[in-house]
Order: C-alpha cells, then structure tokens, then sequence
C-alpha cells in the first residue's frame, strides 16, 4: 500500500504508463536503427580481370608475383578503391602488408610489390624498399582517399 501511495504522489499511474511507453517505443525503433546500420554493407566493386588469389598469396611481395599484375592494378583496381573503407580493402587485397598511423589519425595500408628485405631476415622488420601500393585512409571516415604506387 505504501508503495503505491508513493508511486501516486511521485508519478500518476497515467503519466507513468504514457512515458514507459514512449521509451519502450524509443527502444524498438534503436534496435531497429542499429540492426539497419550495421547489417547493410556496400558491395564490394568487381574487380573482373585482375587476380585477386595471386595477390593475397603473394604475402609481402615475396614471390614477385605482384609486381607482374601492376598494370592491371592501375588500370582495373585503383580507380575503383576510392570511397571504399579499410575492411573493404582488406576483402578485396587481402590483409596489408603493413600499416602505419599517420599526423593527424590518418591510416597507411601497404603492399610490396616485389622482393625486398622483408623476406630475406628473420626479423620482422619492416623497411619500405622497391616498389609498393600505398592506400591512405581518412581519419575522419576510415575511406581511401589516395592511392599511389611508390618506389624507394
């Protein structure tokens, strides 16, 4: 009886029942929200005419093997990277060779594109030497922004 009599002081039964509902409401239409969000991913561009397997196999440009697919990368792959996030990039290339935060939170991928010191020592060192495919990410909206093909 006590507790009811508080309830009804504090917070008329009406009122009560008109703001759980409300919230309960609120919550329905998060979840829904969240489901939406998070259960759409953009589609992956078709990269038709270039090896992707050969790509992602070549792991640190070990076998040389990229650097034989450059011309078709220029041609049928980096303009389609643009706009795309870094976990698109990973479905599409395989897991980069080497990633590196830059000045103000901007993400490096690399991948090497022929056989370097990387493969030559036991140590996991990694040095940026020969030719390789640089992918800058955004801070702000994690997407590529630039690609280039570098040689040092």
């Amino acid at each position: 009886m006590k507790k009811y009599f508080l309830k009804s002081i504090i917070l008329p039964k009406s009122d009560a029942s008109r703001i759980f509902s409300k919230m309960n409401n609120f919550l329905k239409f998060a979840f829904v929200l969240c489901l939406f969000c998070f259960s759409c991913d953009s589609k992956l561009p078709d990269l038709q005419g270039f090896d992707t397997q050969t790509w992602k196999k070549d792991v640190m440009g070990c076998e040389s093997k990229r650097i034989n697919l450059i011309t078709d990368f220029e041609q049928k792959v980096k303009p389609k990277l643009k706009g795309l996030s870094e976990k698109q990039i990973t479905d599409l290339l395989g897991k980069p060779d080497f990633l590196e935060m830059g000045k103000r939170s901007q993400k490096f991928c690399y991948y090497f594109l022929e056989k370097g010191q990387n493969c030559e020592s036991d140590q996991k060192k990694i040095e940026k030497r020969g030719k390789f495919v640089q992918i800058r990410l955004d801070a702000f909206s994690n997407q590529v922004n630039e690609v280039s093909i570098l040689s040092i």
